[in-house]
């Protein structure tokens, strides 16, 4: 049975009959990756797809789908050469079109593959029962907590800042719980991993996002007046402390003092992601001062 059905996909790569669809194409790829025959896999692939775009005949919208399978899993093979994939992982992400084509697309150059691999792994051993409806979730704080990074967000934060331990299957349970009980300003739904990154990155202690949500409310249309609802503190310009100088830097010392646009923008994003909204700190230099924001 097992040979009939490898005879009956090289006739479809070869034309024969009917294209494979995008299940048969994961299919045959896990198959190869179990075999260690990748190299294989990828000549047979890439053939086919070489063959198929530079005919005359035309490609009709379904069988797009299928050559886009096709490539994405050249690119997973291609990966799982590179950097060991538990097989579980491996059989789990290559089970869904959907996982197959984020898993591909959202690492940068700057990522660690390996260890983002590893804390998938991780989580999805911790939550199995969640696993796919979360995925979106455990992929973003697998590329989030993939390296150590930089704990401050920005470099005015002062010497006292509160302690903070990175813990991805901490963040992962926290986040999950916000999403699943609707406490969040915006719905998981509507979220990828791309825009949950922007979340789940708090470099803050799980103290830090409980005052957020405890003490900071509003509605998401309305997150952007949060940065003016924090005073300027023009002393600190005028006297050129541009370090933050009023103890431990915590939100609550933030809204009690007030701040420059860095504690200003500092206090927009953190709030914003504790509450489960994407937000994003910026600066930049002009013609006559430096300058903080967020998105």
């Amino acid at each position: 049975m097992k040979k009939k059905a490898v005879y009956l996909f090289f006739l479809m790569v070869a034309g024969v009959v009917a294209a494979p669809t995008p299940e048969q194409w994961r299919a045959e790829t896990l198959k190869h990756i179990k075999a260690g025959t990748q190299n294989e896999a990828i000549e047979q692939f890439t053939g086919y797809l070489s063959k198929r775009l530079n005919s005359d005949k035309s490609i009709q919208n379904r069988e797009l789908g299928q050559l886009a399978s096709a490539a994405e899993c050249v690119r997973f093979m291609q990966l799982s050469m590179k950097v060991d994939i538990a097989p579980e992982i491996t059989e789990w992400l290559l089970g869904s079109g959907k996982r197959l084509h984020r898993i591909i697309n959202i690492f940068q150059p700057q990522d660690d593959i390996r260890q983002c691999m590893a804390i998938l792994k991780t989580l999805r051993e911790h939550d199995p029962a969640g696993a796919d409806e979360f995925f979106e979730l455990m992929l973003a704080v697998a590329i989030v907590f993939d390296q150590p990074g930089n704990l401050k967000i920005h470099r005015q934060m002062g010497k006292s800042i509160p302690k903070y331990a990175p813990d991805p299957v901490e963040r992962y349970d926290d986040f999950k719980q916000l999403y699943e009980k609707r406490r969040s300003r915006i719905e998981y739904r509507k979220l990828t991993a791309t825009e949950l990154r922007f979340v789940v990155y708090l470099p803050v202690p799980m103290s830090e996002v409980q005052w957020a949500r405890e003490n900071v409310g509003g509605s998401l249309s309305g997150w952007g007046g949060k940065y003016s609802s924090i005073e300027y503190d023009y002393d600190r310009i005028e006297e050129q402390r541009y370090s933050w100088d009023h103890g431990l830097y915590t939100l609550e010392a933030i809204e009690e003092h007030g701040g420059i646009c860095v504690d200003q923008a500092y206090y927009s994003v953190i709030t914003a992601r504790a509450h489960g909204i994407p937000a994003i700190y910026f600066s930049g230099s002009g013609k006559r001062a430096d300058h903080a924001w967020f998105s």
